[in-house]
């Protein structure tokens, strides 16, 4: 067992003399030696272990690192709300699946997400922690429908292309796998495509999501909410919605663009098998966890302080409701 002080090591050990000390005093003095000091003598014990925070040391296992930065550059302009997604998702909610699947199938690599809602932006910066991906995928909000005419998922790509070049430079030995993610409409037509990008890519994918007959669009106002507008397939729309239709075309444009292949996302679960030669052709490097592990026991030490401050807190209500009782 170890020690993790929150206060100075000699200052717990001061502590620790001083409540041991008390311990031997009233264990010898038959007139201290009570039930009640030794209640109290606990408490204060507890409260010094608790303060000490023990630890009990465990064997680290072996730490397999992926030589991978992986960025997930996401589209999450208006129309992504559309509800045309396998299995009746909306084409956000069957990419923010996506990612995290993907995410799974490279574990020990790094991962970052790149979107575009009302401008480019990091949702979660490089990091080999899932949980931060995890909050990342969770943070990931639609543009507003009133700005979906600003579109430019060039915008997106030049951003990203800044911020790959950037890792690329702190991890030299590492590859970069991008996974390019939208339904391609883009206020061009066709979204022009970042030369340097490509020159850093390792590998990756561009997913398409949507349909190509397309849907309507509900609202959605600068809060995120979505508005309870009425949904139908088929090319028959009204003059007064907003229609938004895969633009299949645009994301084979960019997929070229960056040497990547394009995938239509037609099934409910993403084949991840695909990846694995991406996998396999990057480095790995081992780490033997030199630095230990500990499982904390301060919180064992708490929970007894917690009970015993509880039962002396009810013997002394119990002795001021008996001495106020004799006043009386």
């Amino acid at each position: 067992m170890i020690f993790h002080p929150i206060f100075p090591a000699i200052i717990c050990i001061i502590l620790a003399a001083f409540v041991l000390g008390l311990l031997l005093f009233c264990a010898v003095d038959k007139k201290h030696r009570t039930g009640k000091n030794f209640r109290r003598l606990g408490i204060l014990a507890c409260l010094v272990l608790t303060i000490m925070r023990p630890a009990v040391p465990v064997q680290s296992s072996e730490n397999v690192r992926s030589k991978i930065n992986v960025f997930f550059i996401a589209d999450m302009t208006g129309s992504m709300v559309a509800r045309d997604a396998q299995g009746n998702k909306r084409r956000y909610e069957l990419m923010q699946e996506d990612i995290l699947k993907i995410a799974e199938a490279f574990q020990g690599a790094n991962y970052s997400i790149i979107s575009l809602s009302q401008s480019p932006r990091v949702n979660s910066p490089l990091s080999d922690n899932f949980e931060t991906l995890e909050s990342g995928v969770r943070s990931l909000a639609l543009s507003p429908t009133a700005y979906a005419s600003s579109s430019d998922l060039a915008d997106l790509l030049d951003f990203s292309a800044a911020k790959i070049q950037k890792y690329s430079q702190r991890y030299p030995d590492y590859k970069n796998i991008v996974f390019f993610m939208s339904d391609g409409e883009d206020i061009n037509g066709t979204t022009s495509v970042n030369g340097g990008l490509k020159n850093n890519i390792y590998g990756g994918r561009v997913y398409g999501y949507g349909s190509k007959k397309g849907i309507m669009i509900e609202n959605i106002d600068t809060y995120g909410n979505i508005g309870n507008y009425y949904v139908r397939d088929g090319d028959d729309f009204g003059s007064d919605y907003h229609v938004s239709k895969l633009n299949d075309d645009n994301l084979r444009n960019i997929s070229d663009k960056l040497g990547l292949s394009y995938t239509y996302r037609s099934t409910a679960s993403i084949d991840t098998s695909s990846l694995e030669e991406l996998i396999v052709g990057a480095e790995t490097e081992i780490k033997d966890g030199n630095e230990l592990s500990y499982h904390e026991g301060y919180w064992i030490c708490a929970l007894v302080f917690a009970a015993l401050l509880m039962w002396d807190s009810c013997y002394v209500i119990t002795e001021l409701m008996r001495e106020r009782k004799f006043a009386k």
